[in-house]
């Protein structure tokens, strides 16, 4: 009998223990696949941002995040390198849960720090909507992330996944104008 200092194992403990050796390789077979899928993703996603005209600076692939991102020089990038501040841009393919969503999304991000002043200045909730009806803003510190597209977990569409993921770049390039312009 055990003492009554030593823990025990909820429910879900317990099942989880049941099935240990199923999940855990379904947790190898899914993180491989979500790779190939980034793979090939972030692969189309940097050749549509060359064809586009955009500067690629890197590519990083985050099997822990569940994205490949390609990273662009741009016009904001520039504009802020002349008033002495590194700040990065670029795009994004998520696979996996980010923000609040699970399943995929696609996203343009920005390294800038948006206080309700500067949204207001940089008329950012402007720009998401011209950028399409859909598009939701997400700032969090010092990044700001427009959701592009969501695509479900339970019905992922691979056509349509891809289809936002090349359509990035021209998303990019009108956010990139825009906040060039604007920035003070």
């Amino acid at each position: 009998m055990p003492s009554n200092d030593l823990p025990g194992l909820s429910p879900v403990a317990i099942e989880y223990l049941r099935y240990h050796d199923e999940l855990e390789a379904a947790r190898e077979a899914f993180a491989d696949e979500r790779g190939k899928l980034l793979d090939a993703l972030g692969g189309r996603l940097r050749a549509a941002a060359v064809e586009h005209g955009l500067r690629v600076e890197g590519t990083l692939r985050d099997d822990k995040a569940g994205e490949f991102e390609v990273s662009l020089g741009g016009k904001y990038v520039t504009r802020r390198a002349a008033g002495g501040k590194k700040r990065t841009a670029g795009l994004s393919v998520h696979v996996g849960a980010f923000a609040g969503h699970t399943g995929a999304q696609t996203t343009l991000w920005f390294h800038l720090r948006l206080s309700g002043s500067r949204r207001r200045d940089l008329a950012i909730d402007e720009l998401a909507k011209r950028l399409g009806p859909d598009v939701e803003v997400l700032a969090e510190g010092a990044w700001l992330h427009f959701r592009t597209s969501t695509h479900a977990a339970t019905a992922l569409d691979l056509g349509a996944l891809e289809d936002a993921t090349t359509r990035l770049p021209e998303l990019f390039a009108i956010a990139d104008d825009w906040l060039a312009q604007r920035w003070t």
